[in-house]
């Protein structure tokens, strides 16, 4: 599934390339015939993405048209310069040309469009964006976090999962968010208490900026990265956690494989949620036991599924890095920084440009990861070639290996 971060990073590339152009529309695969012409000949004049979901704005005043675009699990939005423009594909829903300098090929799950009116319908069924400036937390917290309310008898990590609720977290962000609160995603939300409300809202903006800027999820704090340049994540996909080495387990929630170390992430079985208006009530309480039992009951070791992350560094020409031996006094120093504490406090990330699609494309890649952990939607030359080239290079390895077992 494409989160949230991939999303905007598509939002702030088109904002470059596309907006103020006017282009030539169609639907190669015939999906999307009537949005193709309401579009075509307009000038796209705004783009936005709330969550997991974009917003393209063509024309102005009452005529405008929007067009609705969610990727679902699959998609991709690739631009081209017309000379190197690929042939279409049969997933190919909306094709834009400007007939000079680029053009657009959109594959997705979801390709709608309507009026102004439409895009207010749409927008107000989506909860507060992290990566929006205007995204409205008290209205989160009033809606999940107060106790006794109504909305956070579920679980954090289903509110987390929840478009209405908090738009463009997906699975991923979901257990790491969780695992640097420091809270078990099968938490009652109400019982969490203001300040772990607010610490899981600031990780989900925290994050999820992160993840604009490098065009992946990586979670890792510097220090944890240190220690072992290996890991991306802490738990997700992980068979150990990363700081105290205990096994991570896992369990289904609503039809999705949810991640968490029981030993760092303890579920508090009474909801006591502390202070500032969590926690505390008996149908909360209750609420925290039944998860807990259910929980303990349904949980099991993680089967790490194919997608090794980073099995090996390496350097920028693709060849393997040598690693310094580590001596007894530095690790014991490393040990240390391995157990410092995560909070808002110690994370301070750089402000830089959006890094290029092929650059997070090359780091998936030598990172061992496929698109069945974490897909990407952004997509051009540079970045396709990337991918096509390490297709390649797999394919002839793989023939050469067959050929030696032959």
């Amino acid at each position: 599934m494409v989160e949230g971060h991939g999303v905007h990073r598509v939002a702030n590339r088109h904002k470059e390339l596309l907006l103020h152009r006017k282009f030539v529309a169609s639907s190669p695969n015939g999906r999307f015939v009537d949005g193709a012409k309401a579009i075509s000949g307009k000038t796209l004049t705004r783009i936005e993405a709330i969550g997991k979901n974009l917003f393209y704005f063509f024309g102005t005043g009452p005529t405008t048209v929007v067009v609705h675009i969610h990727f679902g699990m699959s998609g991709r939005f690739a631009t081209f310069t017309p000379a190197n423009a690929p042939a279409v594909k049969a997933t190919t829903r909306l094709l834009l040309q400007d007939g000079l300098e680029i053009g657009a090929h959109l594959s997705a799950m979801t390709v709608e469009h309507g009026n102004l009116q439409q895009y207010d319908i749409w927008a107000s069924k989506l909860g507060p964006d992290p990566l929006r400036p205007d995204a409205d937390f008290e209205r989160l917290w009033i809606a999940c976090g107060v106790a006794g309310c109504r909305g956070g008898n579920t679980s954090i990590g289903a509110v987390l999962m929840d478009q209405k609720r908090v738009a463009g977290v997906g699975n991923i962000y979901r257990a790491e968010i969780c695992f640097k609160a420091r809270i078990h995603p099968s938490q009652p939300a109400n019982t969490l208490g203001r300040e772990k409300f607010e610490l899981i809202w600031f990780h989900c903006v925290d994050l999820m900026r992160r993840g604009v800027l490098e065009g992946s999820i990586l979670t890792l704090d510097p220090d944890h990265q240190q220690m072992n340049p290996d890991r991306r994540r802490y738990v997700y996909n992980q068979s150990r956690c990363l700081l105290c080495k205990g096994k991570v387990q896992s369990w289904d929630v609503k039809g999705r494989t949810c991640y968490g170390c029981f030993q760092c992430q303890e579920m508090i079985a009474d909801g006591g949620g502390g202070g500032g208006g969590g926690g505390g009530t008996s149908s909360a309480a209750k609420q925290a036991r039944k998860n807990k039992k259910k929980i303990m009951r349904e949980a099991k070791d993680v089967v790490v599924f194919k997608s090794k992350c980073a099995p090996e560094a390496r350097d920028e020409t693709g060849g393997t890095q040598k690693r310094k031996r580590k001596t007894k006094t530095t690790k014991m120093k490393m040990k240390t920084k391995m157990k410092t504490k995560i909070s808002n406090s110690t994370i301070v990330r750089p402000t830089k440009r959006q890094r290029s699609a092929a650059a997070a494309a090359l780091d998936k890649i030598r990172a061992g990861e496929g698109r069945n952990v974490e897909h990407v939607a952004l997509a051009d030359e540079e970045s396709l070639a990337v991918i096509a080239a390490a297709a390649s290079k797999r394919r002839v390895s793989s023939r050469r290996t067959k050929r030696v077992l032959l």
